[in-house]
C-alpha cells in the first residue's frame, strides 16, 4: 500500500491562493474515505447483529415447532455492505492523486516560501510568549524556593529532640525543578524558525527522461547528471522541487 505524500494540512490561510481549490478538493476527498469506512464499519455490525438475531430466532423456531423466520433482514445488511466495500479502494485511490498533486504545488520555491512565511508568522510570537512564562516560572520558584528553605531548617529541631543529637540549625535547601530541557527546547525552537526559509536538498529525485518518456526515481547525484548529459530540456522533474542544477563535467584523462 503507497503511503500517502500528505496526510495533514493546515486550514488555506497557511496556504498560497493558487492551491485552495486543490486542497479543498483532498479535504473533501479525506472525508469521503473517512466516511465509507465508518459506514463499512457500521455495516459489518449490522451484518453480525442481523445474523445472531436470525439465528437466535431459528433456534426459537426449533424448539417450538413453529415456522422458519425469513433470512431478509440479513440478505438486506450483506447487500448494503456489498455496495459500500468496492467503493473504499477508489475513494483512496483519488484521495492519494490529489495529496500527489498538491505537494507537486506545494514543493516549488514560491509555495514553500509562502508556507514557511505564514508558519514563521504564527509561531513567533506563541515561543516568545512561552519564553516569557518560562522565565517568570523560574524566578517565581525561585523566590519560593527561597523562601522555603528557612521552615526546612527546623525539620532539624524536631529530630534532634528524638536523637539526643544537639539541637541546632541546619539549613536544607528545597530541590528546585531544572528548567533546562525547556531551556533548550526554546532554543531549538528558535534554531528551527531561523532557519525555515533555507531549503534542505531532497535525496531522492522522481524525474521523466524526455527522449523515451521513462519515469524514475534517482538519487539527486543521478538526477544533476542527467541534466548535465541530456540538458535541462532532456529531464523533466516530476516531484514538484526546483530542478537540479548540471553536475560538473567528467574530466578527461
Amino acid at each position: 500500500m503507497t503511503r500517502d505524500p500528505i496526510t495533514y494540512l493546515p486550514d488555506n490561510a497557511y496556504l498560497p491562493d493558487n492551491v485552495h481549490q486543490l486542497a479543498d478538493k483532498w479535504r473533501e476527498a479525506v472525508r469521503r474515505v473517512a466516511d465509507l469506512e465508518r459506514r463499512q464499519a457500521e455495516g459489518r455490525k449490522a451484518v453480525w447483529t442481523a445474523e445472531h438475531a436470525y439465528a437466535t430466532a431459528l433456534r426459537s423456531a426449533a424448539v417450538a415447532d413453529g415456522p422458519l423466520p425469513g433470512g431478509e433482514s440479513v440478505e438486506d445488511a450483506k447487500a448494503d455492505l456489498a455496495d459500500i466495500t468496492p467503493r473504499i479502494p477508489h475513494a483512496r485511490a483519488e484521495q492519494t492523486r490529489l495529496a500527489r498533486e498538491l505537494v507537486v504545488q506545494l514543493r516549488t520555491d514560491t509555495s514553500r516560501a509562502y508556507v514557511a512565511e505564514r508558519v514563521a508568522a504564527s509561531l513567533r510570537p506563541a515561543l516568545e510568549v512561552y519564553r516569557q512564562v518560562l522565565v517568570d516560572a523560574e524566578e517565581t520558584v525561585g523566590r519560593a524556593a527561597a523562601a522555603l528553605t528557612p521552615h526546612l531548617s527546623l525539620f532539624g529541631i524536631v529530630e534532634a529532640l528524638d536523637t539526643g543529637k544537639p539541637v541546632f540549625r541546619h539549613d536544607v535547601h528545597p530541590v528546585a525543578p531544572s528548567f533546562l530541557h525547556a531551556r533548550r527546547g526554546v532554543s531549538d525552537i528558535a534554531q528551527r524558525l531561523a532557519g525555515l526559509s533555507e531549503r534542505t536538498r531532497p535525496q531522492q529525485r522522481r524525474v521523466r527522461r524526455v527522449s523515451d518518456g521513462r519515469v524514475m526515481t534517482v538519487t539527486h547525484q543521478m538526477a544533476a547528471d542527467m541534466v548535465r548529459d541530456l540538458g535541462t530540456d532532456g529531464v523533466q522533474f516530476m516531484d514538484g522541487w526546483p530542478a537540479e542544477r548540471p553536475s560538473h563535467p567528467i574530466p578527461h584523462l
